[in-house]
């Protein structure tokens, strides 16, 4: 085999190995998405929900310190937050899909940058032991 035989068999493989990646991000994506809904809550429409009052206003911790906006109502979505960890997984590199998903179920929030600044986002505590239920770290 010469070098541009070995060049297209190695380009070949290579994109098939791609393939099979983005595949594996749709699958854990959908995955994620799938996961259960907040039974706290009430879904009138996709965006739109009820809540008790007494669940609004628990207050969360991590690490025995309080890390959220209780009244945030992003906070008691969790379809919003488990589209925000799939967009964060669609982003990742490859290398990066498996830390940064067992970063968040580790730490319970993703750091990143937005407009230039560093946001931290942050999530509920269910919603990182849903996300154990797909993912062992």
């Amino acid at each position: 085999m010469n070098i541009t035989q070995q060049r297209d068999t190695i380009f070949n493989e290579m994109q098939g190995i791609a393939k099979k990646v983005e595949q594996f991000k749709l699958d854990l994506q959908g995955l994620i998405k799938a996961l259960p809904d907040n039974p706290a809550i009430t879904r009138l429409s996709g965006s739109c929900f009820t809540i008790k009052a007494s669940d609004l206003t628990q207050t969360f911790t991590s690490k025995g310190r309080p890390v959220m906006s209780v009244l945030d109502p992003s906070m008691h979505d969790f379809k919003v937050q488990y589209n925000r960890i799939a967009e964060y997984i669609g982003k990742a590199r490859i290398e990066d899909v498996c830390r940064t998903l067992e970063t968040i179920i580790r730490d319970g929030y993703i750091e990143g940058l937005f407009a230039g600044h560093r946001k931290i986002t942050r999530f509920h505590p269910q919603v990182i032991e849903n996300l154990k239920t797909i993912w062992e770290v």
